[in-house]
């Protein structure tokens, strides 16, 4: 894993192994579009980048063959790139509809942290933990995209 810190207005890394490549590879683009980052931009404000999680978790994890592409959509969900935002982001779920995919500023009321969490059934969803026949996403990766929606959701 990979761990920012600001020291006296410096700015280092330290590599910590963790483990997870996908976790490394996920700090790393979020670290550098931090660095990148204009004063009005989520990564500016502490928010993570969608950007950054649609091509680290939801490109290879969920918008793959029989899942969430652009060809089968299960649920109505295509998460390949250019319409991942535009169907999670204050649309309704369509398994509760009584609930947004990703409700802005609200993980605990977004649909999507459930299926990833495994508490859909709660909610009154389907309890199936996505991704669907894969390892379940990690810790890291959960609060990753908790953390964006936390932040208003921004694209």
């Amino acid at each position: 894993m990979l761990q920012y810190h600001i020291s006296a207005g410096m700015r280092s890394w330290r590599r910590l192994f963790s483990g997870s490549p996908t976790l490394a590879v996920l700090s790393l683009a979020v670290a550098v579009l931090y660095s990148c980052a204009g004063e009005g931009d989520s990564e500016s404000r502490g928010g993570v980048s969608f950007d950054a999680i649609n091509v680290l978790i939801f490109q290879p994890r969920c918008a793959v063959r029989a899942c969430h592409d652009s060809s089968t959509q299960a649920a109505g969900l295509n998460l390949s790139s250019g319409s991942a935002f535009g169907d999670l982001v204050n649309v309704p779920s369509a398994e509760v509809p009584g609930l947004l995919r990703v409700a802005p500023g609200d993980p605990e009321a977004s649909y999507l942290v459930n299926k990833i969490r495994g508490t859909a059934g709660m909610v009154g969803g389907v309890d199936t933990r996505m991704p669907l026949g894969q390892a379940p996403l990690s810790d890291e990766e959960i609060n990753t995209i908790v953390q964006w929606i936390e932040t208003g959701a921004e694209p």
